[in-house]
């Protein structure tokens, strides 16, 4: 799934298209090197505003802390 945007195209990484996740996802994005930092944000249907996804309910899988968005982009990666 390759998203474009203001500052050019980025990509989500994971979750994938199509994956339908029972009860926890990893998110990860990439991008160009001048991006830098990701929100995840989501929304139920097409017709409704996309919503940030709760930073209460989100942790870095690198070490479980705490997020807060943006999260920084390294080596054009994000997770």
């Amino acid at each position: 799934m390759v998203q474009t945007f203001h500052v050019g195209t980025a990509e989500v990484t994971s979750p994938g298209s199509g994956d339908r996740p029972a009860r926890s996802v990893e998110l990860a994005a990439s991008g160009p090197s001048d991006l830098v930092g990701v929100t995840f944000a989501y929304r139920v249907g097409e017709s409704d505003v996309w919503t940030p996804v709760p930073a209460s309910d989100t942790v870095k899988a690198s070490d479980g802390s705490a997020v807060s968005w943006p999260v920084a982009m390294t080596r054009r990666r994000a997770a």
